[in-house]
């Protein structure tokens, strides 16, 4: 195989992915009385002509609306919003990429996607063009050992195990994605074996990770406001576009277009090439419609990294210019990071692989889906994750302390809620409100609810863990179908996450005795999350145990304030530290914290 040959296709079905849905216009928001229908349309992501692509099981494709619900943009200069592009962008210029790698087998979809982690870090300041982050890593767990071996492990049967064969063989932006935002990596170059030595990875490195994936973004070939807005705010982009080996197409000056293949439409099946994976750095809108050897309609092209070395022919080292007219374009792709500590923990079920399944059929009918997990310890949920299914989709989201033998997702205390709208399909991370804590062994609900459409979709893996930890239903303005239980129903997990932050929450449910949570809040909550975490208590080091009232001394007046707190007669005054009374650690100022200091006052002994 020459040098340049594209990616060789893998499996002919692949087990993970987001899910998207059927392109809709911009009044589809209204419901209608149609009575919703859970039984629905299944797609399975699989490898097509076109890439990797949802297909049911008569080969349809699960079509795409990207663009949200505005005007399209032109491809040069202002926006619809008033913004005005430079004619020119080059991260090359800015230090904001790093450098030309050369692939491993059939892996261009791997290279593109961590060139576009990398760029994002960069761009964030978490990095600089020197980071090098390992292809390794993250193709053996995502396609190399996909699943945990261990059968009791939540995300157990949730994707490729193919071994040292699937380091080379071809994926797709869907494993990144998945791998990623269950926190199987990334990790730098040098915390594994190179990918080119194709080694097996010790199961200890799966969940090993220096950033997390926040948020993903599909964009349409054609939503140049998009693309050029989050190449300039966010870095560089992963696109697939399709190589013409014979004839050629790439010219000397760099510039590649053809007219042999054109995205989603029926193409001669014999032509010589396929779909390959790069990585979008920048535009040129005055790049030369002369430059190439096929003239498209106009001037203009996107600037593109390649991972065939910088010794590629017909590159600028490695780099080409991709015709804005090409219409093989498609997968424009957005990884969004954030450092790994930016959360303390995680909980879910969805590892890998995905179906997603479309219901609806021509009536606007929207799907409700929820994950229950048990907390694993006093936990401050702080943040949920989830997929939304089309453009300018708007969402509502609930947690919920269930009730022991709860009957459905929503038979407990509701503990916080909120809503929002994601302009974008992918992947999201959303932070919650304040304040919303679980006790240790706390069943507890992630409820996710995105508005009607017709033929919406939903994302399930292809393993439910366990019976009672996943469920969905669908709904309109009439009425909402009972729950199902995905175990009993036949059907993976829905894929809905949960983030937790570390430290003493400062609500009720964790912290009860209102004077603990007012001192621990005015006196430690720095940045005012209702959160105290272990750095915060560090910060303020000169406090006495036991000193209530902050006189540096421990004596009968601190007895007559708990006294007076334990009755109820206290009220919160400044200067108090009432945490310091808590002498058993439960977080209520009562009578056993009296009898605590009483017994210390008079040198009885007792242990705490």
């Amino acid at each position: 195989m020459r040098q340049g040959k594209t990616c060789r296709r893998g499996a002919a079905a692949a087990l993970s992915g987001i899910l998207y849905l059927t392109g809709l216009s911009a009044d589809s928001l209204p419901v209608s009385g149609q009575r919703p229908q859970a039984d629905a349309t299944a797609y399975t992501l699989t490898e097509t002509q076109d890439g990797w692509r949802y297909v049911d099981r008569n080969g349809n494709y699960l079509k795409e609306q990207l663009i949200p619900y505005r005007n399209l943009q032109p491809r040069t200069g202002a926006s619809a919003a008033g913004e005005t592009f430079p004619s020119r962008y080059d991260m090359r210029e800015e230090g904001l990429i790093t450098g030309v790698k050369q692939q491993v087998g059939g892996t261009c979809w791997l290279y593109a996607s961590v060139g576009a982690i990398e760029s994002n870090m960069i761009r964030k300041g978490m990095g600089d063009s020197l980071l090098d982050l390992s292809e390794a890593h993250l193709v053996w767990f995502a396609r190399g050992q996909g699943s945990p071996p261990d059968p009791s492990h939540p995300l157990y049967g949730d994707a490729a195990n193919r071994g040292v064969t699937g380091y080379e063989e071809g994926g797709n932006i869907y494993n990144v994605t998945a791998t990623l935002a269950a926190w199987q990596g990334v990790v730098s170059e040098n915390a594994v074996p190179s990918h080119a030595s194709k080694t097996p990875l010790d199961e200890s490195l799966r969940f090993k990770s220096e950033a997390h994936l926040q948020h993903t973004r599909k964009y349409a070939s054609n939503d140049f406001n998009g693309i050029k807005t989050c190449l300039l705010e966010k870095g560089a982009l992963h696109l697939s576009y399709f190589v013409m080996h014979q004839p050629e197409c790439l010219s000397e000056q760099y510039g590649y277009y053809q007219t042999y293949y054109v995205a989603g439409a029926k193409n001669d099946p014999n032509l010589d090439g396929g779909g390959h994976g790069v990585l979008l750095v920048g535009w040129d809108d005055n790049f030369p419609k002369e430059n190439f050897i096929e003239t498209p309609p106009g001037d203009g092209a996107w600037i593109i990294r390649n991972s065939w070395g910088e010794n590629a022919s017909r590159t600028e080292k490695g780099f080409f210019y991709l015709s804005y007219y090409d219409k093989s374009i498609t997968d424009i792709y957005l990884y969004d990071m954030e450092p790994a500590d930016n959360y303390s923990g995680i909980y879910q079920y969805d590892g890998d692989s995905s179906r997603s399944y479309t219901t609806g059929f021509g009536a606007d009918t929207g799907f409700i889906q929820a994950n229950v997990f048990q907390a694993k310890q006093d936990e401050n949920i702080t943040a949920i994750g989830f997929y939304t299914n089309d453009v300018s989709m708007p969402y509502e989201a609930q947690i919920y302390a269930l009730n022991e033998d709860f009957a459905d997702p929503r038979d407990g205390r509701l503990l916080t809620e909120i809503s929002g709208e994601e302009e974008y399909i992918g992947y999201h991370t959303v932070k919650l409100p304040p304040g919303c804590g679980v006790r240790k062994g706390q069943q507890f609900s992630v409820v996710i609810r995105t508005a009607p459409r017709k033929g919406t979709t939903c994302h399930f893996d292809m393993h439910c863990f366990a019976p009672r930890t996943s469920y969905f239903t669908v709904y309109n303005a009439e009425e909402e179908e009972p729950w199902k239980d995905c175990y009993y129903d036949g059907r993976g997990n829905v894929n809905v996450k949960a983030f937790t932050t570390y430290g003493l929450g400062l609500n009720e449910t964790l912290c009860p005795d209102p004077l603990i949570r007012g001192h621990l809040s005015e006196q430690f909550d720095s940045n005012d999350d209702l959160i105290v975490t272990p750095e915060e208590f560090r910060a303020v080091s000169d406090r006495i145990p036991y000193d209530v009232n902050g006189d540096r001394l421990v004596d009968a007046r601190e007895l007559t304030l708990l006294k007076r707190a334990a009755l109820g007669e206290q009220q919160s005054a400044a200067g108090l530290q009432w945490y310091y009374g808590d002498w058993n650690s439960d977080l209520i100022l009562d009578a056993e914290d009296v009898s605590f200091l009483a017994d210390y006052l008079c040198q009885r002994p007792r242990s705490k």
